[in-house]
């Protein structure tokens, strides 16, 4: 059993770590860049002051490099820092994951509320039209 527990750990962190790649790889097949975005806005950037804040923010590098540095910084619990809010991401997850938090554990115990003693009862009378009802046919 708990050889199968821990292939299964290790299956779900390598389905993890294949979408994530996947999802990162094809966000960088889109056009543009933000250092792109800030260039069109700004009629006076120079080439090299657009390839100096390439090499900065380390868009310059392959993209397996730059997802590895995502990876390691993310594990590391920083998640960078947001250009629409002006603050750090983690002060605007913060606040909404307590809530979902709240959202997912009050489900939760509602789904268990009714699925517990409607499963019971099912199992009780077998053949029941509540049993056909509980199992959706």
């Amino acid at each position: 059993m708990t050889a199968y527990i821990l292939r299964r750990i290790v299956q779900t962190i390598a389905t993890i770590f294949v979408l994530s790649f996947a999802c990162y790889y094809l966000m960088t097949l889109m056009p543009g860049d933000p250092i792109d975005l800030m260039a069109s806005a700004n009629p006076k950037i120079t080439t090299e002051d657009i390839a100096r804040l390439k090499a900065l923010y380390g868009l310059d590098q392959p993209v397996h490099v730059r997802y590895f540095n995502w990876v390691k910084s993310v594990v590391t619990g920083d998640l960078g820092y947001s250009r629409q809010y002006k603050i750090p991401v983690t002060d605007i997850l913060g606040p909404r994951l307590l809530n979902t938090f709240y959202l997912s554990f009050a489900a939760l115990f509602l789904s268990l509320i009714i699925a517990i003693p409607l499963g019971i009862f099912a199992g009780v009378k077998k053949g029941s039209k509540l049993d056909y009802i509980a199992n959706l046919g």
